[in-house]
């Protein structure tokens, strides 16, 4: 079957994968933890394509995903403190990967009926304090 992948996982076995390589990258000075740099390591031992762990990560088990990026950024910042990444690059790769930012961004989402009910809600307001002053 053309298309199809070679390989799939079940759950347990992928979260085994994750920590066979977070070890890996422990004991290796110079490799940063990537998709990438993952996947290359699951195929040493099993046969799959870069399609089957993204799909592993986005469509199966999402919440592995964030998982994946929080180990990441921890091993990242753990190297850069102990030295084995230049800082700069690290930073960059936190920022650009892992959704670091400079500061604190705040994202307020207010939808039309939200904003509708806020503005009358200051007008019965303002409208009662009319009328008391009256």
């Amino acid at each position: 079957m053309a298309g199809r992948s070679k390989r799939t996982f079940r759950k347990a076995e992928f979260e085994d994968k994750i920590f066979d390589y977070v070890a890996y990258i422990k004991q290796n000075s110079t490799e940063i933890p990537t998709f990438y740099g993952f996947y290359r390591f699951v195929r040493q031992s099993k046969e799959c394509s870069y399609r089957t762990i993204r799909r592993c990560f986005d469509v199966y088990w999402p919440l592995l995903k964030k998982t994946f990026h929080d180990i990441q950024a921890d091993l990242i910042v753990d190297g850069a403190c102990k030295g084995r990444y230049n800082v700069t690059v690290s930073i960059y790769f936190l920022k650009r990967y892992c959704g670091w930012t400079d500061r604190k961004q705040e994202t307020r989402l207010i939808s039309s009926d939200n904003l509708v009910d806020a503005l009358s809600r200051s007008l019965e307001d303002e409208n009662r304090v009319l009328r008391s002053s009256i």
